[in-house]
C-alpha cells in the first residue's frame, strides 16, 4: 500500500501506519507508541526510549574510489566508522569509534530535515539531511577530511516504508541510491575531487523498535545503466518478514518498486561472487567482491557479526512495464549482518 497524503506514523491509537509513503513523514514520532512486552504488559517511558534504535549509513561509489561512513545510535552505546578503499590500488584504511551510552552522539527524527552527528576525542562526524540532499562533514584525528553533498537533482523520490518487525516492533526505513557526488576527500596526503571522479552515493536512514536479533542481507548499486542512465539499486531481505518489501530500484531519480528477491553467497568464503535473484528471474545480478569492511563483537547483551562486503555487479532488472535494465560493472555493496541488541 502507498500512502500519498503526508503521513503521522503513529496514529492515535498507538500504532504504526504501515506500508510505503510517497511525502515526507515528518517526525518519527516513536514516543506515541504503544510498546508492550509479548505478554501485553506496557513498556515504560525509559525503556521504550532505550529499546529505539537509529542508524544512517552513506555509500560513495565510483570504480577508482569507494567510501562506506555511518552513525549508529542504540542508545546504551552508540559507534561511528567510516572507510576508505582505492580501487586503483588496492590501499584500504577503516576508522571505527565507540562512546558508551551514547554519549556526544545526537540523532534527528526528521530524516528529511534534520542532523545526525558523532564525536569522539578530536574526531567528528556531522550528517546534515535535507529535502534537496544530504551534506557530510567528517574531521578525523588522523588528518582525513571528507565533505560530500549528495544532490536529489531535479527528482528525486526516496524509498519511504514502514513494517512490523518481530511480535511487538516495528522498523521505519528511509533510502535513496544513484545519487550525484560532489565535494573532496583529503585521505593520506591525497586530494580526491569527488564529482571529478564520478562519484555517485546512497543514504540509509532507519529506525525503530527492531527484533531483539536481527538479520538482514542487503545489496546496493550507485552508477549508471548500460544506456548511461543513473541508476540507483536496493534489495534486502530478512529485516523485512511481513510481505512488505524495500527493494527498488531508481532510473535518472525516478524509483520502481521490485519484487522480493533472494541472496546465494558463502558465509565462509564471502569473496566468492554472491547471486542475488528474485524468484520469476527478473532480477538476476552476480556480485563480486574487491573488499570488505568487517565486525565480529560479542558482548553478551549486544552483539554483531557484520560483513559489508564492496565490488562489482552484472546483471539485468527487468521493470513492471517490461523494460530490461542491464548492470555492467557497476561499483555496489553487498552485506550480510546478524545484530543483538
Amino acid at each position: 500500500m502507498t500512502s500519498f497524503h503526508t503521513p503521522i506514523l503513529i496514529g492515535e491509537d498507538g500504532q504504526p501506519a504501515w506500508g510505503r509513503f510517497s511525502q515526507p513523514v515528518g517526525q518519527i514520532n516513536y514516543w506515541d507508541y504503544d510498546l508492550r512486552t509479548p505478554m501485553d504488559q506496557a513498556v515504560g517511558p525509559f525503556f521504550k526510549e532505550k529499546k529505539f534504535n537509529q542508524f544512517q549509513f552513506f555509500g560513495l561509489l565510483s570504480q577508482d574510489l569507494i567510501i562506506g561512513v555511518a552513525i549508529v545510535d542504540l542508545k546504551w552505546v552508540s559507534n561511528a566508522f567510516l572507510y576508505c578503499f582505492n580501487g586503483a590500488t588496492g590501499e584500504y584504511e577503516e576508522f571505527s569509534f565507540l562512546q558508551p551510552l551514547a554519549r556526544k552522539t545526537q540523532f534527528s527524527v526528521t530524516p528529511d530535515n534534520g542532523d545526525v552527528s558523532f564525536g569522539n576525542g578530536k574526531s567528528e562526524l556531522y550528517f546534515n539531511n535535507f529535502p534537496s540532499g544530504h551534506k557530510l562533514d567528517v574531521v578525523l584525528q588522523s588528518g582525513l577530511q571528507l565533505s560530500a553533498y549528495l544532490d536529489f537533482g531535479v527528482r528525486q523520490d526516496p524509498l519511504r516504508l514502514c513494517c512490523p518487525a518481530g511480535y511487538n516492533g516495528w522498523v521505519y526505513t528511509q533510502k535513496s541510491a544513484g545519487l550525484p557526488v560532489s565535494g573532496h576527500l583529503i585521505w593520506k596526503g591525497h586530494k580526491y575531487l569527488l564529482e571529478h571522479m564520478g562519484m555517485m552515493g546512497s543514504s540509509d536512514w532507519s529506525c525503530g523498535f527492531m527484533r531483539r536479533e536481527t538479520v538482514w542481507k542487503w545489496a546496493c548499486v550507485s552508477g549508471v545503466d548500460s544506456t548511461g542512465r543513473r541508476l540507483g539499486l536496493n534489495l534486502a531481505n530478512g529485516v523485512n518478514e511481513t510481505g512488505m518489501t524495500e527493494n527498488a530500484m531508481w532510473l535518472n531519480g525516478m524509483m520502481h518498486p521490485l519484487e522480493p528477491v533472494r541472496f546465494r553467497f558463502n558465509r565462509r568464503e564471502p569473496f566468492q561472487p554472491w547471486r542475488i535473484y528474485s524468484e520469476s528471474k527478473k532480477i538476476d545480478l552476480t556480485f563480486t567482491p574487491r573488499g570488505c569492511r568487517r565486525d565480529k563483537i560479542n558482548l553478551w547483551l549486544l552483539a554483531s557479526n557484520f560483513r559489508q562486503m564492496f565490488g562489482s555487479y552484472n546483471g539485468r532488472i527487468v521493470t513492471a512495464q517490461g523494460e530490461a535494465i542491464d548492470i555492467i560493472d557497476q561499483p555496489g555493496f553487498a552485506e550480510d549482518h546478524y545484530a543483538k541488541w
